[in-house]
């Protein structure tokens, strides 16, 4: 795993923000043992976007959706790990994004 950034502060250092990069397998299983409930996470995801909420048309439209790539912050509320795919799921509330702040999300 590759450390990009460490910013701490508060007493001890106790308080603060990383950058890492996964590089392999046995990396998302040491960022499942790291996050716990109630840490924030910001990664890039894919997430479906009405189109009618970006074109300011009805939900009901026939525009449908659309699936975007997108740098999102949600607050931890679950944590799961797939040994079998290396998989990381990280499931919460969206705290920082450019629309439906609130919403729910999971991040693979």
């Amino acid at each position: 795993m590759k450390l990009i950034r460490k910013e701490l502060s508060g007493t001890g250092g106790c308080l603060g923000s990383y950058r890492l990069q996964a590089e392999s397998d046995e990396d998302m299983w040491h960022l499942y043992n790291l996050i716990v409930v109630g840490d924030v996470v910001t990664a890039t995801t894919m997430r479906k976007v009405n189109l009618a909420d970006t074109q300011g048309g009805d939900l009901g439209s026939p525009a449908g959706s659309e699936r975007i790539k997108m740098t999102l912050s949600i607050s931890v509320e679950a944590i799961e790990y797939d040994s079998d795919a290396a998989e990381l799921r990280l499931r919460g509330r969206v705290c920082v994004e450019p629309t439906s702040k609130g919403s729910s999300h999971v991040s693979i």
